[in-house]
């Protein structure tokens, strides 16, 4: 069955079309009769805009009502507490109910009241294609939680990254060494903090947000992807500059990893030359 999402991927086509009821029973038919269409699906340009700027506002973004922007900064404010509290690394694995209960215990954290709780679960249930996010959500309750019997813990970089997932690391730090681990495993907190974090800075744009950040259960870092990046290159390395280096192009020519996100990717994301994907 068409899932919503790519019903909505498939409407985007044909509203550009000459004829969309054709071009949408075209699109649907091969949608439906070959299922690799999906991830090769042009939309129009006004979508590749979006995905190429993606820290511009659009006339169309979701945007946060002033009431929910309020929630947003405030759950914000208050799960960066948690962060500085149990340190970079174990809050990388925090889950939500041991994040609760952390709150709950620690005199010096605010803990979320009842309608910020409320909020959270909205947006973590929402669905992200309102923001013009098409990915796939992997992580689907708010309380999944990462095991701790599947990851490892990489020395000197504050990250974990699944067993499954060790070899490729192993591999490519070996090959390239002036590659570092730059971001690994990601649970459900730290999703949640870093979208909350890129909203505060978008001021409510959603959209924005989501073309830079997957949206919170949507992150294949909570399942198994991690990014890498050029030792004291810093912010450069989350940038399309990645893509113009010597280490990039023998990543990909070595045959050490493949983009989830290219240039061209049908899941409203900028381009992410850093990531590495595994799952």
């Amino acid at each position: 069955m068409l899932s919503r999402r790519d019903f909505l991927r498939i409407s985007c086509i044909a509203a550009v079309s000459a004829s969309p009821a054709a071009a949408f029973g075209e699109i649907l038919h091969k949608f439906n009769a070959e299922p690799e269409v999906k991830d090769s699906v042009f939309f129009s340009k006004d979508y590749f805009n979006k995905i190429k700027d993606f820290d511009r506002s659009f006339a169309d973004d979701f945007m946060a009502s002033p009431q929910e922007y309020a929630m947003i900064r405030s759950c914000h404010m208050k799960i960066r507490a948690v962060m500085n509290y149990v340190g970079f690394a174990n809050f990388n694995i925090l889950n939500y109910d041991d994040m609760l209960k952390l709150m709950g215990r620690i005199a010096k954290l605010q803990g979320l009241n009842a309608r910020e709780q409320k909020y959270v679960e909205e947006l973590f249930n929402r669905d992200a294609a309102v923001y013009g996010f098409y990915g796939e959500k992997v992580m689907t309750s708010l309380t999944d939680s990462i095991d701790r019997n599947e990851i490892v813990k990489m020395p000197g970089t504050g990250h974990f990254i699944y067993k499954e997932a060790v070899a490729t690391h192993n591999k490519i730090m070996k090959d390239m060494r002036s590659l570092t681990l730059t971001s690994g495993i990601r649970g459900i907190v730290k999703q949640l903090y870093l979208f909350l974090n890129k909203a505060v800075q978008t001021k409510g744009n959603l959209s924005m947000a989501s073309r830079s950040l997957a949206p919170v259960g949507y992150s294949f870092h909570g399942v198994g992807d991690f990014d890498v990046g050029i030792r004291n290159w810093g912010a450069d390395n989350f940038t399309e500059r990645f893509a113009t280096t010597k280490e990039y192009a023998s990543l990909i020519h070595g045959g050490y990893m493949r983009i989830r996100y290219d240039e061209k990717n049908p899941y409203g994301v900028r381009f992410e030359p850093w990531h590495v994907k595994v799952v």
